[in-house]
């Protein structure tokens, strides 16, 4: 079960964040079930469970209401993707202040300011409203999306291409991509 969590978390910002330590699992007395225990970290103390519940709930019904303007006219996953990128990239700035929102697509969405959780997150419930095969791709410093169609994984990664408000293609639908590619 905490393997599947932590996969699931990071394949999948949009669904949690700000986890203080790793998740711990405990029996329960009827021993019959399980207790997933996270703790959560936050500059602000009113940055609850429910908080971040109540605002993915925001950002989810605001990538439905959104995606049909951005996907409009396009046919294939790889088109509705790149504009997915790129509404992103001129939707978003990053947030050098690293608050609390920006590690989640209510940032990245709502607030319009996010690191690379957000922009992840984000991508994925646009990606997810368009009908995409999207995940989320991680390494211990960064966050990047993955796209698969036609039996092909395309990596976008709209952090890297986010150069306030002018929009680059550099790190969108390649077939390949590491971090390392990109100074991390």
């Amino acid at each position: 079960m905490l393997s599947g969590f932590l996969t699931a978390a990071e394949q999948h910002p949009e669904l949690g964040t700000h986890i203080l330590v790793l998740p711990s699992v405990t029996q329960a007395e009827d021993s019959a079930s399980c207790v997933l225990r996270l703790d959560f970290s936050s500059g602000e103390k009113a940055y609850t469970y429910e908080r971040l519940c109540e605002e993915h709930k925001t950002a989810k019904a605001y990538a439905k209401s959104v995606i049909a303007d951005i996907v409009k006219g396009l046919d294939t996953d790889l088109e509705k993707a790149g504009a997915i990128h790129d509404y992103l990239a001129l939707h978003i700035t990053y947030d050098h202040t690293f608050s609390p929102s920006a590690f989640t697509a209510y940032g990245a969405l709502i607030d319009g300011k996010a690191v690379c959780q957000g922009y992840s997150g984000a991508f994925n419930l646009l990606g997810e409203a368009a009908g995409l095969d999207v995940v989320a791709v991680a390494n211990r410093t960064h966050m990047w999306n993955a796209v698969r169609t036609d039996g092909k994984t395309y990596y976008y990664d709209v952090t890297f291409d986010d150069a306030d408000d002018v929009l680059s293609d550099a790190y969108r639908g390649l077939s390949s991509y590491t971090p390392e590619e990109s100074g991390f």
